[in-house]
């Protein structure tokens, strides 16, 4: 079940009365244009990077943490058009 939410997305877990939400219109939006999707992984990660060289102890944690979703996001966007 978990593995299905992670490649699906956030649509899975909006109810069907609220299809219509912001969240869930960026979701869909993205899902149907991959090269978007990779644009933003990719910029993503390149503050990820510029965050994580810097002094601050938290810009670093933050800049991990992007660093990481942005490669989750890239991984997730490659299983997706090997499945098309």
């Amino acid at each position: 079940m978990i593995g299905d939410v992670v490649m699906a997305g956030i649509t899975e877990t909006v109810p069907l009365t609220r299809r219509d939400r912001p969240v869930a219109r960026w979701s869909r939006l993205l899902r149907k244009r991959p090269l978007l999707g990779a644009a933003l992984s990719v910029g993503e990660l390149s503050v990820g990077v510029a965050l994580g060289r810097g002094r601050s102890r938290l810009g670093r944690g933050v800049g991990i943490l992007l660093v990481i979703d942005a490669l989750a996001d890239l991984a997730i966007l490659a299983i997706r058009l090997l499945r098309r």
